[in-house]
């Protein structure tokens, strides 16, 4: 399956006028693997089963806009309270 997401996404990077060969270049290297390997054990750590995640200030969010603000806005309110 791998290789058929490979094989599609620089299809897809030939359709949108990229440099194919650079980006398979890209795609092919491991140089930032660790880090993605990080990233990906984090949100499993935190209980992501998708993307895009939301979290503010450690806390996963729906990912509405308005949900998003009131998370925001109940934390600086909180913050300004015990100021």
């Amino acid at each position: 399956q791998a290789g058929f997401m490979r094989e599609s996404l620089s299809d897809y990077a030939q359709q949108v006028g990229a440099d194919t060969t650079l980006f398979d270049s890209c795609l092919a290297s491991l140089e930032h693997q660790e880090a993605i390997q990080q990233s990906v054990q984090e949100g499993i750590d935190r209980g992501v089963t998708g993307t895009p995640a939301v979290f503010v200030n450690g806390t996963q969010v729906a990912n509405g806009f308005d949900e998003i603000q009131a998370e925001i806005e109940g934390l600086l309110a909180e913050e300004q309270s015990s100021s």
